[in-house]
């Protein structure tokens, strides 16, 4: 039992601070992705000494550990940059002319569309 709860949970929070990480990258914040790189790695080395031996309910524990993880990893976010920024408006990526707007924050300018308050936020992607 011991075990199955350590595969999903490393699991769980490997996936979920993976997909933290990834967000906290695109925005720039270093510290936060130098400390979910820890994590990253502390839930790797967990993972990779239990999954050899384990049984198979361990394995769907581990299985259902990410899909968990990274939808929780999503809300948190949006969480986090509400308490950092006081909004959260999410828009996808804009395929058509490339342009990353994320959060309602225009691009082409320096300050955010819906607080007027400057962020670190947006770029352009080439494609």
């Amino acid at each position: 039992m011991k075990e199955l709860i350590l595969l999903f949970g490393s699991q769980f929070l490997l996936v979920f601070f993976y997909g933290f990480q990834s967000q906290v990258v695109r925005l720039g914040h270093r510290t936060e992705s130098f400390l979910l790189s820890l994590g990253i790695g502390a839930m790797s080395l967990v993972a990779l000494k239990l999954v050899p031996n384990a049984s198979a309910l361990e394995m769907v524990a581990y299985l259902f550990g990410g899909p968990i993880g990274i939808v929780l990893s999503i809300e948190a976010h949006k969480l986090w940059f509400k308490r950092k920024y006081g909004h959260v408006e999410y828009e996808e990526l804009d395929t058509c002319d490339h342009v990353f707007n994320i959060y309602g924050h225009n691009p082409l300018r320096s300050k955010c569309s819906l607080c007027g308050k400057e962020h670190p936020l947006s770029g352009t992607l080439k494609g």
